[in-house]
C-alpha cells in the first residue's frame, strides 16, 4: 500500500515563529495607567487618573504632615506572561512631592514553549515627568523574573532642573526560594534620567540566561539580584563614608555594593543573592538620604509591613 502524504501550499506569514508571536498576543494583555497631581490646599492630589486594563492605585494615602501623596499601584493579575505590556505614566506638577510604591513583588512569568526567542517578551514601561520644585519617589518592591521569561524593563525619568528624584529598580533572577535558577530567557533592564530634555544618566542592561555575562568576573558572577538607585543629591565626601558605612550592615561575602558621586546624581548598585539585605540596604539609604534632599525625615509606606 502506498502511502501518500499531502503537503498544504505555504502560507504567508504562517511560519511557526509568526504562530507563537501571534498566539501570544491573543492571550496578552496590555494596559496603561495615567496618572496627574497638582498642588491644591498644600496637598499633592491626584487630579486626573486613567487606566487601561488590569493597572489601577489605590486610593492616595497621606500620612506625612507636608501632604506628600503615598501612591500604590496596583497590577491586580500579580504578574506579567509574555506578550504583556504595561505603560506606567506620570506627571507631577510643580510644588508637588509623590512616593510611588508596589504592594508585593513583581512577576515576570515564564512559558514552555519550544521557541521561546519566537514570543513577545513581557514589557514594563514606566514614564514619570517631574515639574520645578517636584519631588518623585520611585520605590516599587522588586522585579522577580522567573526561568524562561523576556522581560523588558524600562523606566524614564524626565525632570525640570529643580526637580527632585530617589528611585530604585530591584530584579530578581530565577525563583530562589524553590530552588529554580534563570537558565533559560532574558532580562533588559533600562533607567535613564533626562534634566530640561537633556540626557543626563542611562544605563542599559541586558541579561541573557547562559551567557558568558552572567558568571564572569566583569558581569554578573553568578548572582541572582541585582539593583540600581539614583538620588538627585550631592554629597560630600564625609557623607559618603557614612553611607558606605552603613551598607557594611547589609553585606555579606556573596554580595557587592558600589556606591559612586557623578556630578548632582548619587548612584548606588548591589549585586548578590540576598533579596533581604538588598531591600533592607536600600529602604536605610532611602531614610539617610531623603532629609538631605528634601529636608524631611522618610516616612514608610505602611504597604512594606505587610
Amino acid at each position: 500500500m502506498a502511502l501518500i502524504i499531502e503537503l498544504a501550499a505555504p502560507i504567508k506569514g504562517n511560519t511557526f515563529q509568526e504562530k507563537c508571536k501571534s498566539s501570544a498576543l491573543k492571550r496578552s494583555w496590555l494596559a496603561r495607567l495615567t496618572l496627574n497631581y497638582e498642588l491644591r490646599k498644600q496637598r499633592s492630589t491626584l487630579v486626573r487618573s486613567e487606566h487601561q486594563g488590569p493597572l489601577r492605585v489605590q486610593r492616595p494615602f497621606y500620612p506625612e504632615e507636608d501632604g506628600c501623596c503615598h501612591t500604590y499601584i496596583l497590577h491586580p493579575p500579580g504578574g506579567m506572561a509574555v506578550g504583556d505590556t504595561l505603560h506606567i505614566t506620570a506627571e507631577l506638577n510643580e510644588g508637588t512631592s509623590v512616593l510611588f510604591t508596589t504592594p508585593s513583588a513583581g512577576k515576570m512569568y515564564g512559558t514552555l514553549s519550544v521557541d521561546r526567542d519566537a514570543l513577545m517578551p513581557q514589557r514594563q514601561c514606566v514614564s514619570l515627568h517631574v515639574k520645578n520644585n517636584a519631588i518623585a519617589e520611585w520605590l516599587p518592591q522588586e522585579t522577580i523574573v522567573f526561568d524562561g521569561a523576556q522581560a523588558r524593563l524600562d523606566a524614564e525619568f524626565h525632570l525640570q532642573a529643580s526637580g527632585k528624584l530617589i528611585a530604585w529598580d530591584i530584579v530578581r533572577l530565577g525563583r530562589a526560594a524553590s530552588g529554580e535558577q534563570f537558565k533559560t530567557g532574558s532580562c533588559r533592564q533600562k533607567l535613564s534620567l533626562f534634566i530640561d530634555g537633556r540626557l543626563h544618566y542611562h544605563e542599559l542592561n541586558p541579561m541573557y540566561a547562559n551567557s558568558n555575562k552572567m558568571q564572569a568576573r566583569w558581569g554578573l558572577q553568578a548572582k541572582n539580584t541585582l539593583a540600581t538607585m539614583i538620588a538627585t543629591v550631592k554629597l560630600n565626601r564625609d557623607q559618603q563614608d557614612q553611607l558606605v558605612e552603613l551598607l557594611e550592615n547589609y553585606s555579606d561575602e556573596s554580595c557587592l555594593w558600589g556606591l559612586t558621586q557623578k556630578d548632582d546624581l548619587l548612584i548606588v548598585r548591589y549585586l548578590g543573592n540576598n533579596i533581604l539585605n538588598c531591600r533592607n540596604g536600600l529602604e536605610c539609604l532611602w531614610a539617610k538620604l531623603r532629609p538631605l534632599m528634601v529636608d524631611k525625615c522618610a516616612v514608610t509606606p505602611r504597604i512594606w509591613n505587610t
